[in-house]
């Protein structure tokens, strides 16, 4: 198969999908979260069942409009236990029943198990370790995850003293009034300053991560002729990984309410490296392949070089893509933004080292892109 002689409708498939992305980020942008774009992220637990218009409505009641609010059904296992750190039962819990988080209520301590084991497990188990327990109770309650805006902290005057609570006690106070008992855990804010200092630095370590891309291809590539040419199209098949994810997660904050944080980042950052190491991968064959055939046609010396690394590529992308769906169904809510970048960035990047990096090499060579590209080597 001549991959070569289809590399106009690579380009234009690849064109379509980042312009249909790119025209969802210049509407709607990016679903950011809440570390590029200020605000406060907490869990509330009831510790009884409650259903999202009731807290929608104490929210807006309490100057929240904008809150974005997500339930689950949990079922926690409330103890009254004696001379036991938290610490020390949730090593003792997990290790019997697997994982489990210890929120503490009072001198009541409640547990969260992803799967509950039976109030009669948890009973046994303490007696075993000569735990005395005076209360142990089963219940189901209600679990939110709350962003809103920044919670502002509490005032003190200059004695130290509390003039005014913070935000998060208040909207705790209103809540267990109105709602009935509830814990506030995982409490989580970035002000406006922050919040500009990380997406600057963000966009600084993206730039800096192409450029020194840019430069070591070339450098790496130095004996061959043009070498400067394998490092740009590296650099556009590594900006066409980004925008493509780019692109998609703008659709999918729109439609699913994916968010950009910075797990986000990661995954991208990731992406340039993996995208970066399959093409040296075909390039390296490219050159290898040039010193073999030196009469043969730059065309025919590119296709022959993607036939020969396809089956690596392709093994090599699957095997890792098995490993994300995985990850994208067991992982959790926190390594969501990561995962669904990095299967689409090694998606994309299989196919632009394979499909766009090499025949921009080609196309290049023949004058096809003089027009857009002008830097001649």
């Amino acid at each position: 198969m001549n991959f070569i002689n289809l590399r106009k409708y690579f380009y234009i498939g690849s064109f379509s999908i980042i312009a249909i992305g790119m025209v969802f980020l210049g509407i709607f942008g990016l679903n950011l979260g809440i570390e590029f774009k200020s605000g406060t992220s907490m869990n509330i637990l009831f510790l009884k069942n409650v259903s999202t218009e009731e807290v929608r409505s104490e929210l807006m009641k309490l100057g929240h409009k904008e809150a974005f609010i997500q339930r689950t059904e949990k079922d926690a296992i409330i103890l009254k236990l004696e001379n036991i750190k938290i610490e020390e039962l949730a090593n003792m819990m997990s290790g019997k029943f697997g994982a489990v988080r210890v929120l503490k209520k009072g001198d009541e301590l409640v547990l969260l198990f992803e799967k509950t084991p039976k109030i009669e497990d948890v009973k046994a188990l303490l007696a075993e370790k000569n735990i005395t327990c005076r209360k142990a109770e089963k219940i189901k309650c209600s679990s939110f995850y709350i962003r809103t805006r920044s919670l502002n902290p509490e005032k003190r005057d200059e004695r130290g003293n509390i003039i005014e609570p913070s935000e998060e006690e208040k909207l705790k106070e209103k809540l267990s009034q109105k709602l009935g008992d509830l814990i506030i855990y995982d409490v989580y804010t970035i002000f406006p300053m922050i919040a500009f200092e990380r997406t600057k630095y963000t966009l600084y370590a993206i730039i800096a991560a192409a450029f020194g891309i840019l430069i070591y291809i070339t450098w790496a590539f130095r004996k061959l002729k043009g070498s400067f040419r394998y490092g740009v199209c590296a650099l556009i098949a590594l900006l066409h990984d980004v925008l493509m994810v780019v692109g998609l997660f703008a659709i999918m904050g729109k439609f699913f309410d994916i968010r950009v944080n910075s797990m986000f980042i990661i995954g991208v950052l990731t992406i340039i490296g993996y995208s970066v190491n399959d093409t040296i991968v075909i390039f390296d064959r490219i050159r290898e392949n040039r010193a073999k055939f030196p009469g043969s046609d730059f065309g025919d010396v590119i296709n022959r070089s993607i036939l020969e690394s396809l089956g690596r590529s392709l093994n090599t992308s699957l095997t890792t893509l098995f490993v994300l769906l995985s990850l994208l169904f067991i992982g959790g809510p926190v390594l969501r933004s990561f995962i669904l970048s990095l299967l689409i960035g090694i998606i994309s990047g299989t196919y632009s080292s394979l499909f766009i990096a090499s025949p921009l090499l080609f196309s290049w060579e023949r004058g096809e892109i003089r027009g857009i590209i002008r830097i001649r080597r």
